[in-house]
């Protein structure tokens, strides 16, 4: 049987089954047996986590996105799937040597340039096979 409390509605569960329908307005909690202190006790602090529960799935898909959206910013994408923007300085994987170097991906022709002035054009831009933006400044 449903009851309210603050906006949220609970369902005690006979079978003491935690878990959610899917709607986090519906919560199921486990029944609370007896009488007495303790049980008012056990209800209140079921009813207490119950209503927390929203914020705390809401905060979790936050962090889900945020994370997401980190993890994006932060992989290594192969040239394959796409290149870096003509000029935007990046770091750049060079599989033959197997060495990271930072530079960026000339627009126009096939070649990669690193700040230590290498070249990588003909047979070696082959050898370039993911790359990834830099980092921002430090805050």
């Amino acid at each position: 049987m449903p009851k309210r409390h603050d906006g949220l509605t609970i369902f005690v569960a006979g079978a003491g089954i935690f878990g959610s329908d899917g709607n986090k307005d519906n919560i199921r909690i486990p029944a609370v047996t007896g009488n007495g202190p303790k049980s008012e006790a056990n209800m209140d602090f079921i009813v207490a986590t119950a209503n927390a529960l929203p914020d705390l799935l809401d905060e979790v898909e936050r962090l889900t996105a945020e994370l997401a959206a980190l993890r994006e910013r932060t992989r290594w994408i192969p040239v394959s799937e796409r290149l870096p923007q003509g000029g935007e300085v990046v770091m750049f994987y060079d599989a033959v040597s197997n060495v990271v170097r930072h530079g960026w991906h000339a627009s126009g022709i096939l070649q990669w340039s690193s700040v230590a002035d290498l070249y990588f054009h003909s047979e070696q831009y082959k050898w370039i096979t993911h790359w990834m933006p830099l980092p921002g400044h430090p805050k």
